[in-house]
């Protein structure tokens, strides 16, 4: 009965310490990726004030087409 106990404490410890492991590396990457987006914002809003220069270019040509 005792071995059974221990047993069960070392998976629940083990499973804790995973869990904790995995929640730090989580906020890890979120803290990486968050730094590279608020870095990258003025090159993504230029990149869609490209695409959107280009829709309208395909808008106008299609409308002379038709």
């Amino acid at each position: 009965m005792v071995v059974v106990r221990m047993k069960r404490r070392r998976i629940i410890a083990s499973l804790g310490f995973l869990m904790l492991m995995g929640i730090a590396v989580y906020f890890r990457l979120w803290a990486i990726h968050y730094s590279i987006s608020s870095d990258d914002s003025d090159l993504l809003r230029e990149a869609m004030d490209k695409s959107a220069e280009w829709r309208l270019r395909y808008d106008e040509a299609v409308d002379r087409e038709n």
